[in-house]
């Protein structure tokens, strides 16, 4: 299925619950779609399967595994981590844990 031209982000939802969504814009070139790891498929939910989303650029823990549906929306939807008050694109190396409105740490 072909997103809708307004599409500008995606919105993975995962079967993991400490991580259940994440938003990523649609023109990212950062994301991979893991059904692999080390030559075989992933199977356990242990290891993220049946499919893994990973973006090398984001903190590892902020990506979803164990995907079950894939959204595209005209909007950017705030995941898990965002809603607690973390910042939406948590890059490993700097100083963007927390969102600038929640810069104390989550809510």
């Amino acid at each position: 299925m072909k997103p809708k031209a307004e599409a500008r982000h995606v919105i993975f939802h995962s079967s993991t619950p400490t991580r259940p969504t994440c938003a990523r814009p649609i023109a990212a070139d950062d994301v991979l779609l893991a059904v692999e790891l080390n030559g075989e498929p992933i199977q356990s939910r242990n290891d993220g399967g049946p499919l893994r989303v990973v973006i090398p650029r984001l903190i590892s823990g902020r990506a979803p595994s164990g995907i079950k549906r894939i959204e595209f929306s005209e909007f950017d939807k705030p995941g898990f981590w965002e809603v607690r008050g973390y910042h939406n694109y948590a890059i490993p190396g700097s100083n963007n844990r927390y969102d600038d409105e929640a810069s104390e740490g989550p809510r």
